[in-house]
């Protein structure tokens, strides 16, 4: 009923029976949440009149708009090489970001657009690029660590490659490697100082015993008597800096699907990204009210974080479903915290990242 073309390509081997289910259930929801979005997004902008979204339905290049030395803070996922398209037809594809006919030409168009954004950042702002790497003819590109090299030799210093963990790694369909099932973001900035906040997980108490030592300071003991290095060491310590490998406990809704509250089942991205992901990095290195950037916006999942934390959003997406989408997400989350602030009767919501993890330990 949905498109009986689909069975030939079942008959013919193309696609499995479970395969083509699945993907006819998701292309309906998709539509049906559409539906929905198209319905309620009127609405919304009507009751969030003194609200305006910063969600530029355009290419990322239209960031040269930007005053300079305006952001502080950019994070992105571009298009990774070779892996997916988010055009339909094949003149769009043919010049999109990511279908270059060879890596170097796709690491010197994203380091094009990347020198752009130095432009628009803060001195002591950063940027942060999530980024996977691709297979040509069976072997890895080293796509994360070149387009590295290529950013500090723009004048940028790497402070960090974090990885995140994704509970659905996607099985390629042969065993002869493993299944991929982390990601990288790379993280940049200008300077050395740049602003930065401390943002900590809980960890779990150590039973220890305090001893004196012959030269009259403090030491620590474990349960099993051994020593604990080094002697300044606090047993009582219940939080520790955010480790540069974020699992899932630490990121509690870490998924390649898109399940944000304040869309419509359905609604779909190609390339999501759990939004506990930019809140932990916004909340390092913005402080309320700065300015974060997405030039990819996608769905809007770092437009959220924003409203969560309460910093103020730009961002840029080029296919027009998704601007909406990120629109009508960022409008409803809007709603959702001035209900939030008004309950709490505070000019200011207070969130804490890792508030259930906290609670469990």
């Amino acid at each position: 009923e949905f498109n009986p073309e689909l069975i030939i390509e079942i008959d013919e081997g193309k696609s499995s029976l479970d395969n083509t289910y699945r993907y006819v259930v998701s292309e309906i929801e998709r539509i049906e949440a559409k539906k929905i979005r198209d319905a309620e997004l009127p609405i919304l902008r009507e009751r969030t009149k003194n609200f305006k979204p910063e969600i530029i339905n355009a290419s990322c290049c239209e960031i040269v708009k930007i005053p300079n030395g305006y952001v502080q803070t950019f994070i992105f996922s571009p298009p990774y090489y070779m892996l997916k398209s988010y055009h339909k037809n094949k003149e769009d594809v043919e010049n999109e970001l990511g279908h270059e006919k060879t890596v170097e030409e796709y690491l010197e168009n994203l380091v094009t657009l990347i020198a752009l954004c130095k432009s628009k950042l803060k001195m002591d702002g950063c940027i942060f690029v999530n980024i996977a790497d691709t297979q040509l003819d069976f072997s890895l590109e080293g796509i994360p660590g070149r387009l590295a090299e290529k950013l500090k030799a723009l004048g940028f210093y790497w402070r960090n490659e974090i990885v995140w963990e994704k509970i659905n790694g996607m099985y390629k369909g042969n065993d002869s490697n493993f299944t991929l099932s982390t990601e990288r973001i790379l993280m940049f900035s200008l300077i050395r100082d740049y602003k930065h906040n401390t943002v900590t997980m809980p960890c779990e108490l150590k039973e220890t015993t305090k001893i004196v030592t012959s030269g009259g300071t403090y030491s620590y003991r474990s349960a099993n008597g051994k020593p604990r290095n080094p002697t300044y060491l606090n047993p009582e310590k219940t939080d520790k800096n955010l480790r540069d490998y974020l699992d899932i406990k630490a990121i509690k809704t870490a998924s390649c699907h898109q399940k944000s509250d304040y869309l419509p089942k359905g609604s779909y991205h190609t390339a999501p990204f759990p939004v506990d992901i930019p809140k932990i990095l916004i909340a390092k290195t913005t402080d309320p009210g700065d300015v974060v950037c997405d030039i990819f916006a996608g769905s809007g999942t770092t437009a959220e974080a924003c409203e969560i934390l309460g910093r103020k959003f730009i961002g840029f997406e080029l296919i027009n479903e998704f601007a909406e989408m990120a629109e009508y997400r960022l409008l409803k989350c809007h709603l959702d915290m001035l209900e939030k602030h008004k309950a709490q009767e505070s000019s200011q919501l207070t969130i804490d990242l890792f508030q259930e993890l906290a609670e469990a330990a």
